[in-house]
């Protein structure tokens, strides 16, 4: 049997690996009640101060160094400096709503020397509000699942599974041909 402290735990290390998904999932779970949602929530803010502040810092003494060992990020890094520049505290607030630009953000943040003070106060309401935001989405979306996998019989819900399965290939696929694509240059 699973302990209740170690789903904590596993929360933790998920929502530092893969922050918004491991949420989302968290707090859906805790829709029946097991996680708690306020621990999941209490648990995912913490995994995201850590790793956002640890970045943070990372940028602020060794930032420009790693950056440079990392070509393709040039662009990003491009991108996040024009930003950071344009909108300095909109950027620092809205940073975890910025998928894929999220860590060279940090990064750039803690090269560009902002205060300390600041960046912590922002990023702690921008973590703070962030966390809100997916754990009642993942726990309002509990109860979406609950009352969808009550319309299926077993026999259903076995047969739901592969046709979720190839939707969910048919958008990789879609989306993929896509960004090629857009990457190739062709219109």
């Amino acid at each position: 049997m699973i302990t209740i402290p170690l789903i904590y735990f596993a929360l933790f290390v998920a929502v530092v690996l893969e922050g918004e998904v491991a949420l989302i999932a968290g707090s859906v779970a805790a829709h029946s009640g097991h996680p708690d949602i306020l621990y999941v929530a209490m648990v995912a803010c913490l995994a995201t101060l850590i790793v956002d502040w640890s970045f943070f810092f990372v940028g602020r003494f060794a930032g420009a160094k790693i950056l440079k060992r990392f070509k393709k990020a040039e662009k990003q890094t491009v991108k996040v400096k024009k930003l950071l520049n344009k909108y300095p505290y909109l950027i620092m607030f809205f940073y975890r709503y910025l998928y894929g630009l999220r860590i060279i953000t940090l990064l750039m943040m803690g090269i560009s020397r902002f205060q300390v003070q600041k960046f912590l106060l922002l990023s702690f309401a921008s973590i703070v509000t962030w966390t809100l935001v997916f754990s009642l989405l993942g726990f309002y979306l509990g109860e979406l699942v609950k009352s969808w996998m009550a319309q299926f019989s077993y026999p259903g819900l076995i047969l739901s599974v592969p046709v979720m399965v190839i939707f969910a290939f048919m958008i990789l696929l879609l989306t993929g041909k896509r960004m090629l694509v857009k990457v190739s240059g062709k219109s």
